[in-house]
Formats: structure tokens, sequence, C-alpha cells
């Protein structure tokens, strides 16, 4: 008789090839506060991923929203996403940050509820449709969803960071804090802040899903500020 997965490895099954796409990142700042592009690049269609968008960015492998809905509803037909804030109108809450736009939700899957952020340019007729669909993809992530898509490399737990962090060195964190973390990482605008922000997670320490959580979100930052700074 065939064991039944359970909710968390339902979730970590790998996609198959056919729904794995390229995610365009811009990695120009200019560019970034500029609707996609600056007086050094213009927009043009990317013959990798077909989009209209500034040339100096770079690919991520990703699945899009439908896929990882239909992932979710597989799992748990009752999963649910919530704003963590309404706007004075009772709308969800939009952050603008120069031209970005961010979105912030909360995912519940199984009864487990854990923070996601969805970000697009700002200036798009369509945000609030790409930074819902953003951000449920960032969140379900948490859960492990396409995890293996987004994890390049662990943290680090020397200044330099060039020493991987072992998972099973160290204790779990407290579900608030993680997430005050993941959203540290995401601001982080530099190496050195980014590192800052490791040196702070490796002194308090996870294990298992949770490290990878952090591992996943650290790479994704530290591969786009790095591709910003090689652009600039």
């Amino acid at each position: 008789m065939t064991e039944e997965k359970t909710i968390h490895q339902q979730l970590r099954e790998p996609f198959p090839a056919e729904v794995i796409g390229k995610l365009p990142r811009v990695t120009c700042r200019d560019c970034s506060q500029n609707h996609g592009q600056c007086s050094k690049h213009k927009k043009a269609k990317c013959a990798e991923c077909g989009a209209w968008i500034s040339p100096a960015h770079i690919h991520l492998d990703y699945v899009g929203h439908a896929a990882v809905t239909d992932r979710l509803l597989e799992v748990d037909p009752e999963w649910n996403w919530e704003p963590c804030a309404l706007d004075e109108h009772g709308a969800p809450l939009i952050q603008a940050r120069g031209n970005i736009a961010r979105f912030w939700i909360k995912l519940t899957i199984g009864g487990i509820t854990r923070l996601g952020v969805g970000t697009c340019d700002g200036g798009k007729n369509d945000a609030e449709k790409e930074l819902i669909g953003d951000a449920i993809r960032n969140a379900a992530m948490r859960f492990g969803v396409a995890l293996d898509l987004w994890s390049k490399e662990p943290l680090t737990n020397s200044d330099s960071g060039d020493e991987p962090l072992s998972s099973d060195e160290v204790p779990s964190l407290p579900v608030k804090e993680l997430e005050d973390f993941e959203a540290s990482i995401h601001f982080a605008e530099t190496i050195e802040d980014l590192r800052k922000v490791g040196r702070g997670i490796n002194k308090r320490g996870i294990k298992g899903a949770e490290h990878e959580r952090l591992s996943a979100a650290y790479a994704l930052r530290k591969a786009e500020i790095e591709a910003e700074e090689k652009k600039a």
C-alpha cells in the first residue's frame, strides 16, 4: 500500500519542464526607476523570454501563477490569501517605492499562514493583477512550491560570504522572526546590506524547511543585486 504524501511533500513536488518559464528581472537601477528604461537602455523584445523590456535584465526559472494556483488547489481546495493591509478606501494596500509597486499578502494552506510579497512596475495598467499573481507565487515558495527553482545557494556564516551554513547545526526560529528576516532580505539594497542580514540570521539560526526558505530568498536577492551592480 502506497503511503499517502503529506501536504508539505505534495507542495514540494517538482513541476514538469513544460510549465517552467523564464522570468525577466531588470538589473539597471535607472531602468527600474524610470518605467523600465533609461538613457542607456531602451526597451526591446527579448529573444529568450519574449518580454518587451530593458536589455539590462537577467532571467530566472519560474512557474507561473496558473501552475502555482493549480498546485495549491490540488493540495488544499480551501487555500486562500488576504492582503496584509487595506488603504483608506478599504482596498488592498499597494506600497510605492520609486516606480516599483509592492503588495504584501498572507497565504494560508492547510491551516498554516505565511507572508509573501509581489512587485512590479507601478506604472502598468494591470499592476494589481500582476502584483497578486507575483505575491501568491512568492508566498507559495515559502511553503516549498517550486523552491528548487529559487534556491541557488545557501546562506553563509562568515563575513566574507564564503562558508556555507549547515541547517543541521542550529535551532528553529519563531515564525514572526523568520518572516521579519525574509522582509529584511527582500529590501536589502547592497551586498553588504544583505550580508548584514545574513549575519543576523546566522546568529539566531534555523534548520530544515525554514532554512531553505531563507536560503532561497537570500540567493534570489543576491543574484538581483549582483546583476544590477554589474550593469550600473
